[in-house]
């Protein structure tokens, strides 16, 4: 089947058209192909210019950046003396002070020996104070007991010749001495157990002293040497060593109390003793006035303790009355 006219026409139009798209694409090569040279070309141009331009520039600039480079030079090795300058100071510094370091850690040491040194010292005067006071306050307690048993021996003796008086008295007179000795020995026991409790008394604030001055010097020295842990186990034997002295003088001052108080019961058992044997020979006595006389005697009545004339198988002269 054939073409139409207008078929045959839009047929050339577009062959027309596709010449006149390809002229004038290969225009537009023949164009962009100039315009690269052109801008190849231009670059090549360029490149001269800059070289060329650097080089004048370099030129130019080489007396500046050679100045430049000096100054840093120089402020570099200024820079270089002044650190090497701080760092030898540095180190001298560091010298010293590690010299000083050393000296302080040696006086320091000599410091701590000398403090343990008078510590253990002091700890040695205060042992033999405590033993010269200890040993002080045995011979005075042994005085004290010497003279105790003096007058005990002395009471004891004029308390036999008072009862010798009084068997050889009236039973008068042997009741009021007997009083008055009951008295005086009342007398002597409140003062001897004064004596006693002045003199443990004493013993107990002069041993809380002491312990008190012990513990005070133990605390601060614990407190001031924390760092000498050895020294501590050291003076921890030492107290162990006070400890079993002051033991051993609170067992002595314990014998030394049990002591006063066996005296006191002898003392006691002696005086119920002579107060039996009074009594034994008062009756006695009275027994053999009845068997030799009936002749009325002058005596201290037993039941209402007042001066009656005693007539054998008669009754008090108050009852009677």
């Amino acid at each position: 089947m054939g073409l139409t006219k207008e078929e045959k026409k839009a047929k050339k139009e577009a062959k027309k058209q596709e010449k006149l798209r390809q002229e004038m694409e290969k225009q537009k090569q023949v164009k962009r192909d100039e315009l690269n040279r052109e801008i190849a070309a231009q670059a090549l141009r360029r490149g001269e210019i800059d070289k060329s331009w650097r080089a004048m520039m370099l030129k130019i600039k080489e007396p500046v950046f050679r100045q430049d480079i000096e100054v840093l030079w120089h402020v570099f090795e200024r820079s270089f003396d002044k650190k090497d300058h701080l760092i030898g100071y540095t180190m001298k510094l560091m010298d010293v002070a590690d010299f000083q370091f050393q000296r302080t850690v040696a006086s320091f040491c000599d410091t701590i020996d000398r403090m343990i040194n008078k510590f253990l010292t002091d700890l040695e005067d205060l042992s033999q104070d405590n033993e010269l006071r200890l040993n002080d306050l045995l011979t005075r307690t042994e005085d004290e007991k010497s003279v105790i048993m003096s007058d005990h021996t002395a009471a004891e003796t004029h308390l036999q010749l008072l009862l010798y008086h009084a068997h050889t008295s009236a039973d008068t007179l042997a009741w009021t001495t007997k009083g008055e000795n009951m008295v005086k020995a009342d007398e002597d026991r409140t003062t001897y157990s004064n004596i006693r409790e002045t003199l443990r008394s004493f013993l107990e604030n002069t041993y809380n002293a002491l312990w008190d001055e012990y513990k005070a010097v133990l605390r601060a020295y614990v407190v001031d040497t924390a760092e000498n842990q050895k020294a501590v186990r050291k003076l921890r034997r030492k107290e162990n060593m006070m400890a079993d002295i002051i033991d051993s003088q609170g067992k002595k001052i314990a014998n030394s109390d049990g002591m006063l108080r066996r005296l006191r019961t002898e003392l006691t058992a002696y005086e119920s003793d002579v107060d039996e044997a009074g009594a034994r020979h008062q009756s006695a006595l009275h027994a053999k006035q009845r068997s030799l006389s009936p002749v009325p005697i002058v005596t201290s009545c037993v039941q209402c303790r007042a001066n009656c004339v005693y007539v054998p198988s008669k009754t008090c002269r108050q009852q009677s009355g």
